[in-house]
């Protein structure tokens, strides 16, 4: 191979991503130039689901680690196959836990 010269990378159809073969538990994310792998039984239970580098992220960790952290906006920062988590999440391919503000008196 000549210097400078790579080999093509296979690609999946965003429309595909969910009759991929592998387990549909574990999906590839990217924010910047990094890339992970999503649980998303993890993120569903509001646990570090994203492993990058053999590290374990919350999105917002992802995010900072990946340096886009100014944005502040993890849901639209991480995407899947050309598909935003925010978009993901809306279309019911993906929960997030809903955090609710709990009052004692």
């Amino acid at each position: 191979m000549k210097p400078g010269f790579s080999l093509p990378l296979k690609r999946v159809k965003k429309e595909d991503i969910w009759t991929l073969d592998c387990d549909k538990n574990q999906l590839p994310v990217t924010c910047g130039d990094k890339e992970g792998t999503l649980y998303s039984d993890k993120l569903a239970r509001g646990e570090k689901c994203i492993l990058s580098w053999d590290r374990w992220f919350n999105p917002c960790d992802f995010e900072r680690f990946s340096g886009r952290g100014s944005s502040r906006n993890w849901k639209l920062t991480i995407s899947c196959q050309n598909s935003t988590l925010h978009k993901l999440i809306q279309e019911g391919h993906l929960q997030w836990p809903r955090t609710y503000r709990v009052l004692i008196f």
